[in-house]
């Protein structure tokens, strides 16, 4: 029932604009133009659709911010204590990876050692992976939300274009940092 109110509902808003911006070119244009911007999507195009672009590069940062964790990572975990790291070995490297870890308790966790460091960086997983997971859904709806229907292909396929370009950065920029 909801998809088919909706599927009704943008064909009724559709027709409505479709007829307004036909009206537009008619005698009274400053009135259609009026009912035009009060009752039709404010932009139509999708690279001027504010909430889309907004959502698309918070996306992007965050995958950015993602693949760059995922480069740096291990390379911190195996580094010398010395000089900031862990002090891993790959085993050690490998199985926090199955998990991930969070980026702000690092300076600390460092400090620790045995089943107290163990038990941090199982924590800093969990508390990583689940808020990624939420912020790509959420992304996701609100990209969703902020065109009509008819344009979602298009949001979603700029959306994920953009998104893939700043995945492929990730790396080469975490790395050389």
């Amino acid at each position: 029932e909801t998809l088919y109110f909706h599927k009704e509902n943008d064909k009724e808003d559709d027709k409505l604009c479709d007829s307004l911006e036909a009206n537009t070119y008619g005698s009274d244009r400053k009135t259609n133009s009026r009912e035009l911007k009060e009752n039709c999507p404010p932009d139509r195009s999708l690279s001027k659709n504010w909430p889309l672009i907004s959502s698309i590069i918070v996306y992007c940062i965050f995958q950015l911010h993602d693949m760059a964790y995922a480069e740096i990572f291990p390379l911190w975990a195996v580094s010398p204590k010395k000089y900031g790291g862990l002090n891993y070995s790959s085993a050690d490297v490998g199985e926090v990876l199955t998990i991930t870890a969070l980026l702000s308790t690092y300076a600390f966790i460092a400090k620790l050692s045995g089943f107290k460091l163990t038990l941090m960086i199982d924590s800093a997983s969990v508390l990583k992976y689940v808020p990624s997971v939420s912020i790509s859904t959420r992304l996701f709806l609100l990209q969703n939300r902020a065109v009509i229907q008819g344009q979602r292909g298009a949001a979603n396929g700029i959306s994920m274009s953009a998104m893939s370009l700043f995945k492929a950065a990730g790396p080469a920029g975490g790395g050389s940092m």
